[in-house]
């Protein structure tokens, strides 16, 4: 009997087995004798570039009369968005993390990995990947001065990591689409914290902000290797670690995202001292995509009762656009 398949309809998503990453593919077939099926296949998901990645064209035999037609580039096979996030101490509890990844997941097109580096991985969501934060002999004071350990994402190695990545502080509020940041130009890009972005323009010199940076896994790792060669010469000189990355990546290897693609909830949303006792903070820019709470108040504050903030910059009561925030994202505003 004469069996004539269709081609393979490549129409995936991720699964992890085993530390592996593997592309699920349904794949459908049919004859003019039989009814249409279709079989279950996983398929290893190489690094992009690597030798042995599938290739659009390439033919699979999986039994004497079925052979799979890989109708999926390369490119399109390995284009999966990865964004890490960073939890150490007390200060942020699980739900900051849940709610952030949900939030990344509704503003994220395709395929998602979110990973977590922590000290401590409980009531993290099953759907996030969660490694400890590499080991950087850090001091008591380092640990809390600055966000040195953002450094160790630039090893040459970390865990299974590959590609592009998008890290996130733990007190952003994701309010826009996110796919752009993973093709903005600039092999690190950051926020500008220079005076421009309080004013949303100007001309003074940028200063990198690390609340949210896109970077490539590998690219750089002589920014951790020269932190780890000398930890208390580099933290005497730069002070904070996103003053030492704008000092040590190579020229021209630094970019910036547009002004209002992250605004600063202090700078732009905050009511000037002692007005906000009586008025709401304002909500999001259009073109907004992340909203950074950069010191106080945090997210969670604008999602509880009562006073929040540091005098004179004080607020009161719950933030509608917060509160509807963090709930649409899987938080408890009663309980958080």
């Amino acid at each position: 009997m004469h069996t004539r398949h269709k081609k393979a309809d490549l129409k995936t998503r991720i699964a992890r087995s085993n530390g592996q990453w593997f592309k699920f593919a349904k794949i459908g077939a049919g004859s003019s004798d039989e009814k249409k099926g279709f079989f279950h296949v996983f398929l290893f998901l190489p690094r992009p570039g690597d030798p042995k990645a599938l290739k659009k064209g390439w033919q699979l035999q999986i039994c004497p009369h079925i052979t799979v037609l890989f109708t999926a580039s390369e490119t399109e096979m390995n284009s999966l968005k990865t964004v890490i996030c960073m939890k150490w101490g007390t200060l942020y509890p699980a739900s900051y993390v849940n709610v952030l990844y949900h939030a990344v997941r509704r503003h994220i097109s395709g395929d998602l990995r979110f990973v977590c580096l922590t000290d401590d991985a409980q009531g993290l969501d099953p759907a996030i990947d969660h490694f400890p934060i590499p080991d950087m002999g850090l001091s008591e004071f380092d640990w809390k001065k600055g966000g040195w350990p953002k450094l160790s994402v630039f090893k040459k190695t970390l865990y299974d990591l590959s590609g592009r990545c998008l890290f996130l502080d733990l007190d952003s509020v994701i309010t826009g689409p996110l796919d752009a940041l993973f093709d903005h130009p600039g092999d690190v890009v950051t926020i500008d914290t220079s005076p421009n972005w309080a004013r949303l323009g100007g001309h003074d010199a940028p200063m990198a902000g690390t609340g949210v940076f896109t970077f490539t896994i590998g690219q750089f790792p002589e920014i951790f290797d020269r932190f780890m060669a000398d930890h208390s010469g580099m933290v005497a000189k730069y002070r904070i670690e996103q003053i030492y990355l704008q000092g040590e990546l190579p020229p021209g290897a630094l970019r910036f995202w547009p002004l209002d693609w992250v605004l600063s909830f202090k700078y732009h949303l905050r009511r000037p001292p002692l007005l906000g006792l009586v008025q709401r903070p304002k909500p999001p820019l259009p073109d907004t995509r992340v909203v950074a709470f950069h010191g106080e108040p945090r997210p969670i504050d604008l999602v509880r009762t009562g006073i929040w903030g540091i005098a004179p910059h004080l607020g009161q009561g719950r933030v509608p656009w917060a509160v509807n925030y963090w709930r649409e994202n899987g938080g408890n505003p009663e309980r958080d």
